[in-house]
């Protein structure tokens, strides 16, 4: 966390690229079943995130989405 706290935008960004390309290069390895359960995973857990969430809460996250997509 320290050390994320130091970096700068360059840093960040650098870092978050090797991020993704190790979960591309991951994806790309992963056969169906493999995905299946990885989404089944996903999803699992974003439907538990919003039920504990609370309406303003709904709001922000719904917000931010129509915003993603009017960009």
């Amino acid at each position: 966390a320290a050390s994320r706290a130091a970096e700068d935008s360059e840093d960040r960004r650098s870092r978050l690229d090797g991020q993704r390309a190790r979960q591309a290069a991951s994806r790309a390895a992963e056969g169906s079943e493999d995905t299946r359960t990885r989404l089944d995973g996903q999803r699992a857990r974003q439907a538990a995130s919003r039920a504990a969430e609370g309406s303003e809460d709904t709001r922000t996250r719904l917000d931010g989405q129509r915003a993603r997509q009017a960009a």
